[in-house]
């Protein structure tokens, strides 16, 4: 009964495009590609953990690919006696004790990752959110001779302010990214800041877009926003975006929220 339960979970983690994103992402980052794939189910696997197990991520890679391994050989009986490191003398402990291992070592490891991977994710959009309310409310407008790095001087000094590590990366071949950051954990984050002073259309959009996309690319970043100050009345919208791509319109032209007669400027991923 476990090794389908364990299997039905792993496939519903699967079956949503964001979270596949993100399992695919780690194992791709710690990939474990053994010639004996036997090594999972033996002693070999207490030296392999020797130098994963100290790092979460490494050891939640290890994990998923052992369950894939596990799969592939359709062992289902004693399914949680297969990964020995739960338990190394499967004598000392009763079923009932061995099945509550697997579940502590296995399973729990990997849906708290992808639930701090999603919080995560969340959890800056919804300071990005907070960082559109302030300025709207009572930083607008923006002065007309401003430049692009003084809108990104000040969006740098509210993440900073909220615990994120931000920094500049070298030039890279098309240019260089606008925010480069991570928070405690270490986890990569990209945002492209864009100021708008003047007329754009769908294809402007489409050039940030590919910009943001052409970034993540090279430098390996999970999550990216595409972040656009405009003080003329767009709303910049994306229509069947990526799960691992944001973007945030922030207004900061001169208009009071009663004269806004806001012009959306869209464009479908699918297209």
């Amino acid at each position: 009964m476990l090794y389908y339960t364990t299997k039905h979970l792993i496939d519903f983690l699967y079956s949503y495009e964001e979270v596949k994103t993100i399992l695919c992402d780690l194992k791709e980052e710690y990939p474990f590609k053994s010639k004996n794939p036997e090594e999972f189910e033996t002693e070999l696997g207490f030296e392999i953990l020797k130098e994963v197990g100290l790092y979460k991520k490494k050891y939640i890679s290890y994990v998923l690919h052992y369950l894939e391994h596990t799969y592939n050989t359709n062992n289902i009986l004693d399914f949680y006696d297969d990964a020995p490191w739960t338990c190394y003398n499967n004598s000392e402990y009763d079923k009932k004790e061995r099945i509550r291992l697997f579940k502590i070592e296995v399973i729990k490891p990997i849906c708290d990752y992808v639930t701090d991977a999603l919080r995560k994710n969340v959890s800056l959009m919804f300071v990005l959110n907070k960082y559109k309310i302030r300025t709207m409310r009572f930083d607008t407008p923006y002065h007309k001779n401003w430049k692009e790095h003084d809108v990104q001087d000040k969006l740098a000094r509210y993440l900073l302010d909220r615990g994120y590590t931000v920094h500049k990366e070298e030039d890279l071949s098309n240019g260089r990214p606008d925010f480069l950051f991570y928070d405690e954990d270490d986890n990569p984050f990209v945002i492209e800041v864009k100021y708008i002073k003047n007329n754009v259309s769908s294809s402007n959009l489409w050039e940030y877009t590919s910009q943001l996309k052409d970034y993540m690319s090279k430098l390996e970043y999970h999550f990216g926003v595409l972040c656009i100050f405009t003080r003329l009345d767009y709303d910049f919208i994306w229509h069947n975006k990526p799960d691992n791509m944001e973007i945030q319109t922030i207004y900061v032209g001169e208009r009071k929220p009663s004269e806004r007669k806001t012009k959306d400027i869209v464009i479908d991923f699918n297209s």
